[in-house]
């Protein structure tokens, strides 16, 4: 019966360290994408005019989809 227990707390105890490190990773990237912005925002701080340049630092990539009604 306790071992029973043990290898469904162990079970579950995986699938929560499953599930912390997906978000852990999740959270990496963000940090590495805001750390992208920031640097960009920095480097673009004073400026006269917007120029195509800066939009592409900015814009990763734009997804249009067709709406249904």
């Amino acid at each position: 019966m306790l071992s029973s227990e043990y290898e469904t707390e162990q079970t579950e105890l995986e699938q929560s360290v499953e599930t912390l490190q997906n978000e852990i990773d999740n959270f990496d990237a963000d940090s590495v994408r805001a750390d992208k912005f920031i640097e960009i925002v920095k480097h673009h701080t004073n400026f006269d005019e917007l120029t195509p340049t800066m939009i592409h630092e900015f814009i990763e990539k734009i997804i249009v989809h067709q709406l249904k009604f």
